[in-house]
């Protein structure tokens, strides 16, 4: 793929032209054979399918080589999610890259065995788009200032240049983490929320044995914090201690401070029912 590239002037990572290429194709649609498809798409997709294919996924494996974890890993997740390769391709690549990367064989302890976390649907929304940013905006431009930065010589005294490498480090790590954290979101229906126990998408007023007052405060995903307004993430240090409590129990919290506090849940509330607020 080197030489395809090298007379644009614009240093461009091989993983995010193996995604763009990917993309593409599945802008492309699904691969036929029916005479109706023109015949400059049937001959994109043929294209894009050999440079994926060509001496055992030898131009995919480079660039895996080459690449971080993370970033070989964004590639893989763009593969097993591509709407257009068949399951078998999907296999033959997925294998390919793992005969070259034996870090990937520790993909699920990385993450730490994470499953599903809630959100609200807007938040979930801001994320897809954020995604979609880096991928198409954010990432190319970083690109090109590589390019340009490149361009002017002495890569040693570059401050430019560097400066460019680093955010490209950064946002790849930006990508790969959105990637994983929206394939685990599952956004929380206002219709579903139980009002029996305290859980993701409660508003919950509590005592504070100690001090004698009422707390009020909501429950939601890690995009839709927000402590200086009483919302927080369910599955904090804090918050979590409360899921699963009933109206009327009483129960004790481990504070950040290290002390035990007694709290009473006194009322539940379906914080995303329509006409709620705080």
């Amino acid at each position: 793929m080197e030489s395809k590239w090298a007379d644009t002037g614009v240093e461009m990572p091989g993983q995010y032209v193996l995604i763009c290429l990917l993309d593409f194709m599945e802008t492309l649609g699904e691969e036929t054979s029916d005479e109706s498809t023109p015949a400059a798409k049937r001959s994109a997709q043929k294209a894009i399918r050999a440079v994926l294919m060509e001496d055992g996924h030898e131009h995919v494996c480079r660039v895996v080589r080459e690449s971080t974890t993370a970033e070989a890993r964004m590639l893989l997740a763009a593969i097993r999610e591509h709407k257009t390769l068949s399951d078998t391709y999907k296999l033959s690549i997925e294998t390919a890259m793992r005969n070259v990367r034996s870090d990937f064989e520790d993909e699920s302890r990385g993450r730490g065995g994470a499953g599903e976390h809630y959100v609200t649907a807007e938040s979930l929304r801001r994320a897809r788009e954020e995604y979609q940013q880096l991928k198409t905006v954010d990432i190319p431009a970083n690109s090109r200032a590589i390019g340009d930065a490149a361009a002017l010589g002495d890569l040693r005294e570059n401050a430019d240049y560097h400066a460019a490498k680093e955010r490209q480090k950064m946002l790849f790590a930006r990508v790969e983490e959105l990637h994983d954290q929206i394939a685990r979101a599952r956004a929380i229906d206002p219709s579903t929320v139980s009002t029996d126990t305290i859980g993701p998408g409660t508003r919950v007023t509590a005592r504070n044995e100690q001090t004698g007052a009422e707390e009020r405060f909501t429950l939601l995903g890690m995009w839709d914090a927000a402590p200086e307004e009483h919302i927080l993430y369910y599955n904090s240090p804090f918050a979590s201690q409360f899921l699963g409590k009933r109206a009327g129990e009483r129960f004790v919290v481990d504070m950040p401070s290290g002390e035990k506090v007694g709290y009473e849940a006194l009322a539940i509330e379906n914080a995303l029912a329509r006409g709620s607020s705080d």
